[in-house]
């Protein structure tokens, strides 16, 4: 996937994993892992994904949304 550029190196393997689980499974999904902005910040997230189910139960997709978690060191 091409996401997966974005995720830092040290979260990668895990992220992807549970997503794939998450697909095979057929499960939403939540997790908490840094992303890399292009300039190189990282960047603290919350990944939640839904799974969309058609009208025969089979699913469509998933509905993802990444929140930006603030900078624990801003607020301390």
């Amino acid at each position: 996937y091409g996401w997966e550029n974005f995720i830092a190196s040290e979260d990668r393997e895990c992220v992807v994993k549970r997503w794939n689980t998450a697909i095979k499974e057929k499960i939403d999904l939540a997790l908490r892992f840094n992303m890399i902005s292009s300039g190189g910040t990282i960047i603290p997230v919350l990944l939640k994904s839904h799974k969309l189910i058609g009208s025969q139960g089979e699913i469509l997709g998933y509905f993802g949304t990444v929140h930006f978690l603030p900078d624990e060191s801003i607020l301390s």
